[in-house]
């Protein structure tokens, strides 16, 4: 049986040995995975469309990007369809920043053709990020998340919802719309203007 002398003597070589991972910091930034060229190109476009306009950049949030890579990239291995990403992606976003959001997901083989969401280029102020994920047989397919400026517009209570009134589904803060036609043709009209 141990004495508290040398146990005390022993918790202490035992710690200390491990003193670099006791005083480690584990808590780090979530870092966003590097843009790449298709998507980097999608939002050169948006910014060069708004500056043609006269429109402010688009603010880029940080937090709409995974959701967004996530569903291009499913729909990319084919383990979703555009309409089931750009929904789920919504709903991710709606979850995280609590406002109504838009997405709009179109298949695109040519970059330079892709017409743009319409509120990407009319919005005063536009809170948006993009995803466009390559795919075989030359496919690309991509993905502008755009929500609602301002504060959030619903509350931690409204979260899982009842029906309408006050107390609104989460269901109807998410908008997604996939495009009729290749590369952004015939975009549906949005249910709601920003």
């Amino acid at each position: 049986m141990m004495t508290r002398a040398p146990f005390a003597a022993f918790a202490i070589a035992v710690l200390a040995s491990g003193s670099g991972c006791l005083h480690h910091d584990f808590t780090k930034d979530d870092p966003q995975p590097p843009t790449n060229g298709p998507t980097q190109q999608v939002l050169d476009q948006i910014a060069a469309g708004r500056a043609s306009r006269q429109l402010p950049p688009p603010s880029v949030v940080p937090e709409l990007r995974q959701p967004a890579l996530k569903g291009m990239v499913a729909v990319s291995r084919g383990d979703q369809s555009l309409a089931t990403a750009a929904h789920d992606a919504a709903l991710r976003v709606v979850q995280i920043m609590g406002r109504h959001t838009w997405t709009f997901a179109t298949d695109c083989t040519d970059l330079a053709k892709l017409q743009l969401p319409p509120v990407a280029l009319e919005s005063r102020e536009l809170l948006m990020n993009a995803a466009a994920v390559p795919a075989p047989g030359g496919h690309i397919y991509v993905l502008v998340v755009v929500t609602e400026p301002g504060a959030s517009s619903i509350r931690a209570e409204q979260m899982g919802g009842g029906a309408g009134g006050t107390n609104p589904t989460i269901e109807s803060y998410v908008h997604p719309l996939v495009a009729a036609g290749r590369c952004g043709e015939r975009w549906p009209a949005s249910d709601r203007r920003l």
